[in-house]
């Protein structure tokens, strides 16, 4: 594990901080920028992918990888930007990137630590993880296996909701855990990107949704993983679509 990472991932959480590692590449790992500008590589990648899941839906397939790479490269670059005020290298073109043998992501390698930036705000400690890793990932699959770019946006707000909030709590009663909800509450829910001289759309600030059926209302995704596509899977529990969630037509008489 980095060793900045520590303090915000322990127990059973420190495997997800061991998916970013700070090392030579492997043997056969690739850029990550190189394959996702590699339109034909990442589409056999996700043929090979689509053999895992018995020739599924192949957005449901693309989907399963994003969210694999998501969650991936998400947690350790989260918490060291958030949790330790560290700006790790995170443009695609400074990572290289491990499939496992059903040519899912599995790791991340760097090969060097960028730097400590405790004054700079949010924007500047995400810049090149969301518009030069996180873009590039949507407009790669989108190209490649013909997936909405707001399915890998709505994936990476739902796994940075997660990694932040775990990072407030495992940082409870410092200053540090609410400098990282401050940074939580920036990111997801601003509708404006950078500060007012150089704003611009900002593509996590997804609008919530909640549940509209019978039961009690429930925050769901906000966005639909399209998992439910899959060989034996089935709805999220808060899955968007999932039936119990929308609104009944049936009408009274």
């Amino acid at each position: 594990m980095i060793a900045l990472l520590q303090p915000f991932f322990r127990e059973e959480w420190r495997p997800y901080a061991e998916t970013v590692q700070w090392s030579a590449p492997a043997a056969d790992a690739r850029n990550a920028a190189a394959l996702l500008g590699d339109e034909a590589g990442l589409a056999d990648a996700l043929a090979r992918h689509r053999r895992h899941w018995s020739d599924a839906d192949p957005r449901a397939v693309a989907s399963a990888w994003a969210m694999s790479y998501l969650w991936t490269l998400l947690p350790p670059m989260a918490a060291a930007a958030s949790g330790a005020r560290h700006a790790l290298p995170a443009r695609s073109d400074a990572m290289w990137i491990e499939l496992d043998a059903n040519a899912a992501p599995a790791r991340f390698q760097i090969q060097a630590l960028g730097a400590a930036d405790p004054a700079g705000d949010v924007w500047r400690r995400y810049h090149a993880l969301v518009w030069h890793h996180l873009q590039p990932l949507a407009e790669a699959l989108f190209r490649a296996g013909r997936l909405p770019r707001k399915v890998v946006w709505g994936g990476a707000v739902r796994y940075l909701e997660v990694v932040l909030k775990a990072v407030e709590t495992h940082t409870h009663g410092t200053a540090a855990s609410d400098a990282v909800r401050q940074d939580r509450l920036q990111l997801l829910e601003n509708p404006w990107w950078g500060d007012a001289a150089d704003e611009r759309p900002n593509p996590l600030c997804l609008p919530p949704r909640t549940s509209r059926g019978a039961d009690p209302m429930v925050t769901l995704h906000r966005e639909c993983c399209l998992y439910h596509l899959l060989p034996t899977a089935q709805y999220c529990a808060a899955c968007p679509l999932a039936p119990q969630h929308r609104a009944s037509r049936a009408k009274t008489r």
